[in-house]
């Protein structure tokens, strides 16, 4: 919508630019621009307009603008909306994959849980620790997850328990 609004403008007074007499020394005279100065007329108003629309951007687009002003060549008004446009849809959220709730979609996998002590292990290998299989669509049965002893979180142990031991170092 703001892209169109100020595209339209700009049309309007490109349209006007058109009637605009160049005076020469006498009143009656037109002079005509030479080619070169007209196409340094129209890369200066172009340059012009993509800082005007850079400038009017939402913060949100701030990667986007700080990206666009360092490229070499310049971007043109069209590429400038181009890429605004697919950062955009970047960062817009992605549909839900059906069967797993959005808020953890992102972070969706699938992987095999030990098994309970309780449960005897459905492997041969019993001098190893064994995994359960994967829960089945119709089973409503949920593997066993890791809770800390120290903090009581999920998904870790004591023994590797950030708030315990720290993070390491690079983390």
């Amino acid at each position: 919508m703001y892209y169109a609004r100020l595209r339209s403008s700009w049309e309007e007074l490109s349209h006007y630019d058109s009637f605009i007499e160049w005076p020469a020394s006498a009143p009656s005279e037109k002079v005509l621009i030479p080619p070169t100065a007209a196409e340094i007329y129209a890369k200066i108003v172009e340059k012009t307009r993509v800082f005007q629309f850079l400038a009017g951007l939402n913060p949100n687009f701030e990667y986007a603008r700080v990206h666009l002003l360092e490229r070499t060549p310049f971007p043109t008004l069209e590429e400038a909306h181009a890429y605004c446009l697919s950062d955009q849809s970047r960062r817009s959220p992605m549909p839900p994959i059906s069967g797993i709730p959005s808020e953890t979609s992102a972070m969706a996998i699938r992987y095999a849980y030990p098994a309970p002590p309780s449960i005897p292990s459905q492997t041969s290998h019993t001098s190893s620790p064994s995994l359960s299989p994967l829960p089945t669509a119709s089973g409503n049965s949920r593997p066993s997850r890791k809770k800390c002893d120290y903090c009581g979180k999920w998904g870790h142990l004591k023994t590797t328990c950030h708030a315990l031991h720290g993070r390491p170092a690079g983390y």
